[in-house]
């Protein structure tokens, strides 16, 4: 097989990909979405189920070989693609079925709830062998460390007093409030072109548009104003060493150093070809060199074993699914990049 590529899928997950593509339907999804809201308020919040299954997963003498966290890039596929496996789901078949592999996804899942869940393993039997940690550049941002709900402030505290208290453990966790979203709202924004912008006039622009296509007709100039706003919020800011999410990156290294666990960060890649079409050269530098800030903040603070693949440049735009993530084929490119680093450090 090519370097750089990955297995096709089997049969069976192309038959079944062939079978619900006539459900590709807004209806669908409505009705889908609604299901999945009556199930969630019986269950335990997601991080609860994930603390438990982590517990679970090293409560013997040998655990996973790998525990990967990852953000929406680990999780996210987009319906009708011809292969529909997400990131996650590709490592674990690149790793193969002999590489134990136990993950931790969720929207927005940044350094701090990271952190959080590996204050689980101080007393598990048990430990992987290698930790796989997001620190994309977008989680490093005060537009996400700030957002009441995806900045897991909050929760991410509770999460540490639920693991220090023990089980049983409480079914929901606390969330922001009204006056938390009214505050973040107000927030200057980050901006390439200088504009005045506060981060709930971005949230309107990217909510504007209906994921039904139902209504008023959606124009190119509004998408292209939407992509815009989504490129800037997750790039504008100009990120330091002394920035808060520079510094939690920095943290989850010595935290991992510290559990004496070898770790892999990961940054995703960035659409720079985008990027550069829609302000210039300069602006391009800028997200790199905000890739070199994070980069630099791990390995600083990070123990023997401990690396980093900055993947930010070298995907092409055609790659993209959208401004923030992968399509089938960046997916591949990307897959195969990580699971063979992890093999590495397994050998």
């Amino acid at each position: 097989m090519p370097t750089g590529t990955v297995a096709r899928p089997d049969l069976r997950t192309r038959i079944v990909t062939l079978l619900t593509k006539p459900l590709d339907r807004p209806v669908f999804y409505k009705l889908a979405g609604r299901l999945q809201e009556r199930r969630q308020r019986k269950l335990p919040d997601n991080e609860i189920r994930q603390l438990t299954a982590l517990r679970a997963a090293y409560q013997n003498s040998t655990g996973p070989d790998v525990l990967m966290f990852g953000d929406s890039a680990m999780f996210w596929t987009r319906p009708g693609e011809t292969d529909p496996r997400s990131l996650g789901d590709l490592i674990q078949d690149e790793l193969g079925r002999g590489v134990g592999l136990h993950t931790i996804v969720g929207p927005g899942y940044n350094p701090r709830v990271v952190m959080a869940f590996l204050h689980a393993l101080k007393d598990c039997p048990s430990r992987p062998k290698i930790v796989v940690v997001p620190t994309s550049l977008m989680m490093a941002g005060r537009a996400w460390l700030r957002h009441p709900s995806l900045a897991y402030e909050v929760e991410g505290a509770a999460l540490r007093e639920i693991i220090d208290a023990g089980e049983p453990y409480p079914a929901k966790l606390p969330r922001p409030t009204d006056a938390d979203w009214d505050r973040y709202d107000r927030l200057p924004a980050a901006s390439f072109s200088g504009a005045k912008r506060t981060y709930g006039e971005i949230r309107i622009i990217l909510n504007a548009i209906p994921a039904t296509k139902l209504g008023l007709p959606t124009t190119k100039w509004q998408q292209l104003v939407r992509v815009r706003a989504l490129l800037e919020l997750a790039n504008a800011e100009r990120l330091e060493p002394e920035t808060v999410g520079v510094q939690l990156v920095g943290e989850a290294a010595a935290m991992l150093a510290d559990l004496n666990l070898p770790a892999l960060a990961y940054i995703p890649p960035v659409n720079l070809d985008v990027i550069g079409k829609l302000w210039n050269e300069k602006v391009v530098e800028h997200v790199e060199r905000n890739a070199s800030v994070i980069e630099a903040a791990f390995r600083s603070t990070g123990g023997p074993g401990t690396d980093i693949v900055n993947a930010v440049k070298g995907t092409p735009a055609n790659e993209f699914s959208d401004p923030a993530h992968l399509n089938e084929h960046g997916r591949h490119r990307f897959a195969a990049l990580l699971s063979a680093e992890i093999r590495k450090r397994l050998a």
